[in-house]
């Protein structure tokens, strides 16, 4: 099917580009913790026994605690401010996590990754819908 060439329709293309750009932003590092412990991330850390399972697990606890207020937040904002603005500060707070030395600075970094990254699906989902 062939797409009328109006102003419109590249607008919408290209706004879906960077919607699914920013939602392989979170995959991405949803994956790379992964890719961390087979790095030697345990042994840098230090971590022992479960450890690694709570650093990994923080991220979802913080995930859903945020996630119904961060919608909230998105509606009120809007989400062509309040969705770059999250985007930014995942980024800061991923850039963040190459500084971590203890568990302590890891499970905080998960933790604001988590609800940082809470907004994103839900707000994405709503600025879809405002078409």
């Amino acid at each position: 099917m062939k797409l009328p060439n109006t102003g419109y329709t590249t607008v919408k293309i290209s706004q879906l580009l960077e919607v699914k750009r920013s939602q392989s932003a979170g995959f991405i590092d949803r994956t790379n913790i992964g890719n961390a412990r087979l790095a030697g991330f345990e042994k840098d850390l230090g971590l022992k026994g479960y450890d690694y399972n709570t650093v990994l697990s923080i991220f979802y606890v913080s995930y859903i605690i945020f996630e119904i207020p961060s919608n909230m937040a998105c509606k009120w904002i809007g989400p062509g401010r309040y969705l770059p603005a999250i985007s930014v500060g995942f980024g800061i707070a991923t850039v963040g996590f190459a500084f971590v030395r203890t568990i302590g600075a890891a499970c905080g970094v998960r933790f604001l990754l988590g609800a940082l990254e809470a907004g994103v699906l839900p707000g994405v989902a709503y600025y879809l819908s405002r078409w």
